[in-house]
């Protein structure tokens, strides 16, 4: 039997053989009990690519090894990258402000082995009816730390774009909770200037307004209205490029600049 290498991809393949061969069963008989096909087996124990989670947990219930162990070795084969520096992050357990939850997101990007962003969009995809969207562009600004989720559902998605496991979701809920009360209380706490700021009610107005106005010129937002003069993430509905845009821009007649562009070389 060919051995395996010492990195992280090789000590969960080497880990999922042993606790096959101490059965005593055969990749076929191991493939037979999960509903799998023999060549998932094969890739599993190759050491190459890692296994998906569903296929590591169903694998490690059904030979009776430890799923503690098991998901501990799954997470590291995910890691970043040889010679790059994993981000610095809190535990899970101590994120108390935006930037630990930030730099725990990131650092959850870095351990799935930094997908592409057209990877982490398709994920996201299959549970946005449960979770809401993740857009690639979305995901970029969450990995360059420029972005947060704003709702619990949009964490999940980008979780599920790292394929963080659902049932790990409590903790990084519980602590997205910790970071609104923080926030919360900053805001509270932050002295009052001597201008007057729109109710909740306009503000809701004025972004629902504009959102419609983007709709109408071919755009599909996909983060929340960030005011007239800052850059707002959105999706051609004609191309489906995506870039950021100036809503106060799109307003005086400025929309997609890969469509003006097409039109003007036609």
């Amino acid at each position: 039997m060919k051995p395996l290498p010492d990195h992280r991809l090789g000590r969960l393949a080497g880990a999922l053989r042993q606790a096959r061969l101490r059965k005593g069963m055969s990749r076929e008989q191991a493939a037979a009990l999960i509903h799998v096909s023999v060549s998932t087996i094969q890739r599993a124990e190759a050491g190459r690519t890692r296994p998906t989670w569903p296929v590591t947990h169903a694998l490690t219930d059904a030979l009776g090894a430890d799923l503690t162990e098991a998901e501990i070795l799954w997470k590291r084969a995910g890691g970043p990258p040889r010679g790059t520096t994993p981000t610095q992050a809190p535990r899970l357990s101590l994120v108390r402000n935006a930037a630990d939850l930030a730099a725990v997101l990131v650092r959850a990007y870095e351990e799935d082995g930094r997908p592409s962003l057209r990877t982490m969009e398709k994920r996201a995809q299959r549970t946005a009816s449960q979770f809401g969207r993740m857009g690639r562009m979305t995901a970029w600004r969450v990995i360059h730390r420029t972005y947060l989720p704003r709702s619990a559902g949009q964490l999940q998605a980008f979780l599920t774009a790292c394929k963080i496991p659902p049932h790990d979701f409590w903790q990084w809920t519980l602590a997205f909770a910790r970071v609104q009360a923080h926030e919360e209380s900053v805001k509270r706490n932050r002295p009052r200037s001597g201008t007057s700021t729109p109710t909740p009610e306009r503000l809701r107005l004025t972004a629902e307004a504009a959102k419609a106005d983007m709709r109408r010129a071919g755009l599909i937002p996909l983060d929340p209205y960030p005011g007239a003069q800052n850059p707002w993430a959105a999706e051609c509905a004609k191309c489906g490029s995506l870039s950021r845009f100036r809503f106060s821009a799109v307003r005086k007649g400025r929309g997609c600049r890969v469509c003006a562009t097409g039109q003007e070389a036609a």
